[in-house]
């Protein structure tokens, strides 16, 4: 039996064009739900966009570093704009930065901290007053298992992650019956 529950809901995945976000995107696709696809690589979201539309759903490509807090909002506005909702948000785009503590550079740090960090931060202050105003929707954060214990080299990322999964455990309680949910996923170590 086919499960329904994402049928027809619109679903924005952001670090959509490769690993755990395509195949998030792929996966909620042949469950029913349309896609907004955002990453910085446009080629590679027109692939995934590509492949969902085999699976019958419509897709947004809506290109997108979620280090840039406007650009966030631009995602966020035009799926309102053409799609009228947000049902989920899968906050998914990360980039691995690692460097043995003695070696850091402040541009290590800030450049985790900006994807990894903040990059989700932004996704959820932009697509979380839609989904109040609904009195619905989803919100879910991929962080790492580096963001419950860190593991050498990895200290920016781990630093990052673990920053984001505080912060998403407050949202969830803050939300907490809403109709808004939070779910925060924890993968280790992944080959996608």
């Amino acid at each position: 039996m086919a499960n329904h529950t994402f049928q027809d809901k619109k679903a924005i995945v952001t670090g959509a064009s490769d690993g755990i976000g395509r195949a998030t995107a792929l996966a909620l696709a042949r469950q029913g739900a349309h896609i907004v696809l955002a990453g910085r690589r446009q080629n590679a979201l027109e692939q995934v966009a590509g492949e969902i539309h085999q699976l019958n759903r419509k897709t947004l490509i809506v290109p997108t570093d979620v280090t840039d807090q406007t650009q966030v909002e631009k995602l966020v506005g035009t799926t309102i704009e053409q799609w009228g909702r947000i049902d989920i948000l899968v906050s998914n785009a990360g980039e691995y930065i690692r460097a043995p503590v003695e070696r850091l550079t402040k541009d290590d740090i800030q450049r985790s901290l900006a994807v990894n960090f903040y990059g989700g931060v932004y996704c959820i202050l932009a697509t979380l007053p839609h989904m109040r105003r609904q009195g619905s929707g989803h919100i879910v954060v991929v962080t790492s298992m580096d963001g419950k214990k860190g593991i050498p080299p990895d200290a920016p990322y781990a630093a990052a992650k673990y920053a984001l999964t505080g912060f998403v455990d407050v949202v969830r309680q803050e939300l907490h019956g809403t109709g808004v949910y939070v779910s925060n996923i924890l993968p280790g170590r992944v080959d996608t």
